[in-house]
């Protein structure tokens, strides 16, 4: 006899089973149920389950996506940065539509700001000093347009501070400074400012040899200029800027060009041409014009930036440059006491009361260091005119005890307020950079 068995398993699915399916009469092995919690993907990622992991996640971002009220201009998407969705415009006017808008209440420690008007803004204070300021907030939302942020960068929280930095100022602009025939080109763009009222120009680099800087006040009409000199290795540059400052010195005007716009046209008073570097530069223009014909006919190079010119420094470039181009070097004074003569170099009929009003000594030459670099010359002649020697009872005893080195001075002859010395060095040598150097 047969048996027949059976078993009855009823399964109901209601009309909200979400499309469910039941199994009968079978054996499940590994069953996953997800459920999207932490916990679940945790589970998933154990047993190794990664593309479940990847297309819940998936799922997940591109429902999430699409739940903004103000879809599809803007979305929902993680900001990596932040650790949590936020609010990411979709479309080119996006933005232009709904604005982001910030709406809060804030406090401001004036303290920790002194030159911060009440008249203005925190932004404004930012971005005029190029600095960030600190507000205590109290509350804080953020729009999109007339619209609350469901997903905003940042939320309300209690201690809240906030912090508001300010863009860079536009970037500089090429423009001409000049006056009369003298342009050097500079850039310039806009500098912090910590007094209010006050906007401030001014050069970038001091390429130029110098820093330049323009103010302008707020409400008043007026506007200040100021020239400073900066250190420079390049004569050329040095000349440049000293070409410029004695253009300004003699025309009394200035003017500062972006293009063909003029930015500025200043005329100078006498009490500001009274500053020394405007009484200097006519001086530095030769000396640094000397150095640079030095340079060329003896092949160094003075790395210098000029400061302090001291009256052997201006004489003996002056001497050797002229020398090199085959001229005398002209003086005019009324004593001489840096004449020095070994006695052989000394005629016998020199401390006499010279028939001729020409004397020629040939000097000795020690050496000549400038700058930090280093000459030798032959010979060192100077000719006097309408001069005397003033100790010459002093030199004839020296020249008979066969002295070296024996100092000579000179003043002018009778009825001269003053005589002429002519310099010229022969066999000129550049001997090298001085261990100073």
């Amino acid at each position: 006899m047969f048996w027949k068995k059976s078993s009855s398993n009823n399964s109901t699915i209601g009309r909200n089973s979400n499309h469910n399916v039941v199994i009968q009469d079978s054996t499940v092995e590994s069953p996953v149920f997800c459920n999207n919690t932490p916990e679940m993907i945790s589970i998933l990622g154990q047993i190794g389950k990664y593309d479940i992991i990847q297309r819940q996640f998936t799922d997940f971002l591109s429902a999430a996506k699409k739940v903004h009220p103000l879809y599809p201009d803007f979305t929902v998407k993680p900001n990596a940065d932040l650790g949590r969705l936020v609010s990411t415009p979709e479309t080119a006017d996006a933005l232009s539509k709904y604005p982001k808008k910030i709406k809060g209440t804030y406090q401001i420690d004036y303290k920790k700001y002194p030159h911060m008007s009440k008249s203005e803004t925190p932004w404004d204070y930012a971005y005029r000093t190029q600095t960030r300021v600190e507000l205590k907030t109290t509350a804080y939302r953020e729009y999109l347009g007339e619209i609350e942020d469901p997903f905003p960068n940042m939320e309300y929280r209690d201690g809240m501070i906030t912090i508001i930095g300010a863009p860079e100022f536009p970037p500089a602009v090429s423009a001409t400074i000049q006056s009369g025939n003298i342009i050097i080109e500079i850039q310039l763009r806009r500098k912090p400012c910590l007094e209010y009222g006050k906007m401030i120009f001014g050069t970038i680099s001091n390429g130029q040899g110098f820093d330049f800087s323009i103010t302008a006040y707020d409400n008043v009409a007026r506007t200040d200029f100021n020239i400073t000199k900066v250190p420079s290795l390049d004569l050329n540059v040095q000349l440049a800027r000293e070409r410029l400052i004695n253009e300004i010195g003699k025309t009394k005007q200035l003017s500062i060009k972006i293009g063909d716009k003029e930015l500025l046209n200043a005329t100078l008073d006498e009490n500001e041409l009274s500053a020394p570097m405007f009484k200097n530069a006519p001086h530095l223009i030769a000396y640094i014009e000397n150095l640079l014909t030095i340079e060329k006919h003896t092949g160094c190079k003075f790395d210098i930036s000029i400061g302090d010119v001291y009256t052997s420094d201006y004489r003996a470039a002056y001497i050797l440059a002229s020398s090199l181009v085959g001229k005398w070097h002209h003086v005019k004074t009324n004593f001489c006491d840096e004449t020095r003569c070994d006695y052989d170099r000394i005629p016998d009929d020199f401390a006499e009361e010279p028939l001729s009003s020409e004397i020629a000594v040939e000097g000795k030459v020690l050496g000549i260091t400038l700058h930090g670099q280093r000459f030798s010359a032959e010979k060192y002649i100077i000719v006097y005119k309408d001069a005397k020697v003033n100790n010459a009872e002093s030199v004839e005893k020296q020249k008979k005890r066969k002295k070296k080195n024996i100092k000579i001075t000179f003043r002018p002859i009778a009825g001269k307020d003053k005589f002429s010395k002519f310099y010229f060095l022969e066999g000129i040598n550049y001997i090298s950079a001085s261990l100073e150097n």
